[in-house]
């Protein structure tokens, strides 16, 4: 019998280091009572237990020190199903358990987060889920499941200009462009070894034309009820329509070459009452400086719109 005395036990006493190394040393050499027994508690946890078990961790909260002890205390240890994975799946009575028990609740009200519809994560949170995923490399079996999951599949047009509206008005910063560039790597585009020529060779000047445009998709209406490719492009389109100056929208195809050889160039608008090109021009890239001095070169007027002018003509005035 434990003495009268509630002194020899305290709900949430913590043992001194020298105590747990004694702990410790005695049980070294045991072998578990559970070792080699895999499938879970032996014997089955009955459901009375189960559910005592869930009242006393409802509503818990872990703190920051403990999760990261935690986490210190797993570090080298290998995943009980590592290399299992797929072998265990819940029945179809578990997950409408799952699904019935979870529904309404508040995911992340158990860990002190609370989740709203368009949440934002922090610029901290979002750097770390950056470098936790640099590197990760999804297998070829991963891939083939994606690809097979998404065959058929169609995005309606709500989510298009959800998605539109999101990405409106978003800069991508120096880093961010060098990301999404080395995300490409290795990548073969659509047009690899299908120059705007072998187009051109195979369906003739005007339909060759109609495929590289429904490539480059145009989705901004214009006020002379056409669509171009971009905003500045809409902006210009508007401005030369409410000043009454005939222009048409990527009229024609050129064929130039240089000193490095030949290639394709469309320039956006053309002016006929003065036989001026126009360019509208968000990055300069080294093929976009090429043709523009080709362009030039060949004996043809061009003006170019940029980020150092374009504000003139965004006013609509």
């Amino acid at each position: 019998m434990p003495p009268s005395s509630d002194a020899w036990f305290k709900s949430g006493h913590i043992h001194t280091d020298s105590v747990r190394q004694k702990i410790s040393d005695s049980l070294r050499g045991n072998v578990p009572w559970n070792k080699g027994k895999t499938g879970g508690h032996h014997p089955p946890l009955t459901e009375e237990t189960r559910r005592k078990i869930g009242e006393a961790n409802r509503g818990r909260n872990v703190s920051e020190e403990t999760r990261r002890k935690l986490s210190e205390s797993h570090k080298g240890h290998a995943p009980g199903n590592k290399g299992i994975y797929g072998v265990y799946h819940h029945t179809a009575e578990t997950r409408l358990k799952i699904s019935l028990a979870n529904k309404g609740k508040n995911k992340g009200k158990h860990c002190g987060i609370k989740f709203q519809p368009g949440h934002k994560h922090s610029p901290e949170t979002l750097e770390k889920m950056r470098i936790a995923s640099t590197g990760r490399v999804k297998s070829p079996e991963t891939i083939a499941k994606f690809r097979a999951k998404m065959i058929g599949h169609s995005v309606s047009d709500e989510t298009k200009k959800k998605i539109g509206d999101s990405h409106r008005g978003m800069k991508f910063t120096d880093e961010q462009r060098q990301h999404i560039s080395e995300g490409h790597i290795g990548q073969i585009p659509w047009n690899k070894g299908k120059r705007i020529g072998s187009y051109i060779e195979q369906h003739g000047v005007e339909e060759a034309y109609k495929i590289v445009r429904k490539r480059m998709m145009a989705r901004y209406p214009t006020m002379k009820g056409e669509m171009v490719r971009s905003r500045w492009e809409q902006a210009v389109a508007n401005w030369l329509f409410k000043h009454s100056i005939g222009y048409l929208y990527e009229p024609r195809i050129f064929a130039l070459t240089d000193a490095d050889g030949g290639f394709s160039y469309v320039p956006d608008f053309h002016l006929p009452d003065t036989d001026e090109w126009i360019e509208v021009k968000g990055w300069w890239f080294p093929a976009s400086i090429r043709k523009v001095n080709a362009f030039r070169e060949a004996g043809y007027k061009l003006k170019v719109i940029d980020g150092k002018n374009i504000k003139q003509y965004q006013g609509g005035e």
